[in-house]
């Protein structure tokens, strides 16, 4: 069973005392119903709401409006202080951006902006996220049972508990051939970041995701789309394109070279030239030889220095 907490002063608010009684209902069972999430934004037909509630919502909702969003076109229905009120530690906020992850990416935004605040509180930054994070059914099921023992504690000054593994951040989507995404995290791109280096991993996954959202016939499948964005970045690497310009030295090693007469690898700054350069010209000549050669040679000539 999950509870939803209700402030007593709710009855005592000027805005909830104007409504009519009926209205008065609605707003507590959108509060309350089987449907709702830990984000309160969810999905409800109006046929569902006036079967259980035995209220017609398009009579009572222009009552409503000030506190209740309803996205007719969606079915969506968001009470817009449920999180601000129910929202108890990190893992309840991870649970509820979870819980709108398969809504409409505008609905997602327009949420996270409206709680960004109090996201941030639990060290979730949305800004810099280009698109919502992820929780497997088991961290929402855990954030869901620890939500209800909460609740039978009435503790709301808990402090922000520690979360051993936090859910993955998603760095990116790439559309594939059945008109899916297939999710690109920010590991993966630190994986492809140590294979290639001084590659832009992250803007050569923008490009495949352009290229792949422009060529809708030539998409990959979720088994080979990994393999298709390997190609694209070994080409990248290759072709010496997007290369990363700040690169640390120290850490990317510039100085190791490759001849280009043998082809052979060497350190730039322990030997500025390659050893095949010297092999036509011989050994190096002797000091002493020179000298006498070139008295011979004036003498000869007589030249007179």
């Amino acid at each position: 069973m999950t509870f939803r907490k209700i402030e007593t002063l709710t009855w005592t608010d000027p805005w909830f005392e104007k409504l009519s009684p009926q209205a008065k209902l609605l707003f507590v069972y959108l509060w309350t119903n089987t449907s709702t999430n830990q984000a309160g934004m969810y999905e409800i037909s109006l046929k569902r709401i006036k079967f259980e509630s035995g209220i017609d919502f398009e009579k009572f909702y222009p009552e409503l409006q000030e506190k209740i969003v309803w996205f007719e076109k969606e079915s969506v229905i968001w009470v817009k202080n449920f999180f601000k009120y129910q929202c108890q530690n990190y893992k309840f906020a991870v649970a509820a951006l979870s819980a709108i992850s398969k809504l409409p990416d505008y609905l997602q935004r327009l949420y996270k902006n409206h709680t960004i605040s109090i996201l941030k509180k639990y060290g979730i930054d949305t800004i810099s996220i280009p698109y919502p994070l992820e929780a497997g059914e088991e961290a929402v099921e855990e954030a869901v049972e620890e939500e209800e023992t909460e609740t039978e504690k009435d503790d709301c000054s808990e402090p922000l508990q520690e979360v051993s593994e936090p859910p993955k951040l998603i760095f990116i989507k790439i559309p594939l051939k059945d008109k899916t995404e297939y999710s690109i995290y920010d590991s993966d791109v630190q994986d492809w970041e140590e294979t290639w280096p001084a590659l832009d991993v992250r803007q050569v996954l923008k490009n495949i995701r352009q290229w792949n959202l422009s060529n809708p016939t030539k998409r990959k499948t979720k088994r080979g789309i990994r393999e298709h964005i390997r190609r694209w970045l070994e080409k990248e690497h290759n072709n010496g394109k997007n290369q990363i310009t700040n690169i640390n030295q120290s850490k990317y090693e510039p100085w190791i070279v490759k001849c280009e007469k043998c082809k052979t690898k060497r350190d730039k700054k322990k030997n500025p030239h390659c050893d095949c350069q010297f092999q036509d010209s011989g050994p190096p000549a002797d000091p002493k030889r020179i000298a006498e050669i070139n008295a011979k040679l004036f003498k000869k000539f007589e030249i007179k220095d």
